[in-house]
């Protein structure tokens, strides 16, 4: 096949009046460049094709790392949520665990009492045991009946060993 090459176009000498025609109008378009012209823009575009690709890749897992992001700080709160409602449950079982080790307190501390005042005195175990248990009464928060009946009468009364 005898050609010849216009711009960048290899054109068949043998083509219709109308490829020549096209063919002037592309030159005059693009202009009449060289094929070293020709190649630079090929691997210009092809750079560019993959800088497209790598910045197109990076976004992407942009994209994905904000959503795991995202989801991380949402379980955050979410855990955060159940974190404050365990907190809040197990101040409310500290509550109560408090208040019945006060009752028992109270209630040892009346039995002792009653004890005591039955037999008229007191001994030194019992007045130790006594002691212990309504300082430990005071360090739960206890007051009350105890404070102002049973202490003072228990420790006025007779020491026997």
């Amino acid at each position: 096949m005898i050609g010849t090459l216009k711009g960048a176009f290899f054109v068949p000498i043998n083509l219709k009046k109308g490829a020549d025609k096209l063919m002037k109008e592309v030159i005059q378009v693009f202009g009449n460049y060289t094929i070293e012209w020709l190649v630079f823009v090929i691997v210009a575009f092809s750079v560019l094709g993959q800088a497209s690709l790598k910045l197109y890749k990076a976004a992407n897992n942009l994209h994905k790392k904000t959503d795991e992001y995202e989801s991380i700080v949402e379980l955050t709160y979410e855990n955060s949520k159940n974190i404050e409602t365990l907190s809040n449950i197990i101040t409310k079982e500290q509550e109560m665990t408090n208040e019945f080790r006060i009752r028992s307190l109270a209630d040892t501390l009346f039995v002792c009492y009653k004890n005591v005042k039955e037999q008229g005195y007191v001994t030194r175990r019992q007045l130790e045991n006594f002691q212990d248990n309504v300082e430990m009464y005071r360090k739960l928060g206890g007051n009350g009946v105890v404070e102002n009946k049973y202490i003072p009468e228990v420790m006025k009364m007779e020491v026997k060993e």
